[in-house]
């Protein structure tokens, strides 16, 4: 699956942050970390914006930053 790919990609370049993938019908999803607060989820994502321009902050309510 290139969704297994580009997370394995996403852990070589960003050791630091924390990341998983999940299918959501009809997508695969890369999944970077848990944050308590969105300013958290927004400074993380801005290390790696320029090389994944689609990615996004989203509430997820199952997520635990202790998971992270």
């Amino acid at each position: 699956y290139e969704v297994i790919e580009k997370l394995e990609d996403f852990k070589k370049e960003f050791k630091d942050i924390k990341a998983d993938w999940s299918y959501e019908q009809p997508n695969y999803k890369l999944n970077v970390g848990a944050f308590y607060t969105k300013l958290e989820a927004t400074i993380v994502m801005h290390k790696f914006i320029s090389k994944y321009p689609d990615a996004y902050v989203f509430k997820n309510n199952q997520a635990r930053a202790s998971d992270f």
